[in-house]
């Protein structure tokens, strides 16, 4: 029980930020001048502040995605197995959400900026695909 409160707990904070992320799509970063410290830092994301800010809200949004889309699949019956496997159904549901779009639409705006496209050029199309 206490692990699924946990996955509750963990799921909670997950939606909170991807309801921020969706926020700051909508309206811009509220401080353009604002302090950047990116994702991991020291783990290959040197260059993470120097992209622009929508190119940052997708990589943030999308690693959460891709955090869901990688978890483990627990196969059991048990009710423990049944709420993590809903968990993770929701969480890929939530955001994943509308990934494919702005990926399509990131490469279309900066198909001229070679930094952009080669963060971008990392990232699969097409995993909404038969979730929609």
């Amino acid at each position: 029980m206490a692990r699924a409160t946990g996955h509750a707990i963990l799921l909670a904070g997950v939606l909170a930020v991807a309801a921020c992320a969706v926020s700051r799509e909508r309206t811009g970063p509220a401080d353009a001048g604002a302090a950047c410290t990116p994702p991991g830092a020291g783990t290959g994301n040197e260059g993470y502040c120097g992209l622009p800010a929508d190119v940052r809200a997708f990589l943030d949004d999308r690693g959460l995605c891709d955090h869901f889309r990688g978890e483990p699949w627990p196969e059991g019956d048990s009710a423990e197995d049944r709420a993590r496997r809903q968990e993770i159904v929701e969480g890929v549901r939530t955001a994943c959400a509308r990934t494919d779009r702005r990926l399509d639409a990131l490469k279309h705006r900066y198909g001229n900026d070679p930094a952009v496209m080669r963060v971008l050029s990392g990232y699969e199309t097409g995993i909404e695909s038969g979730a929609e």
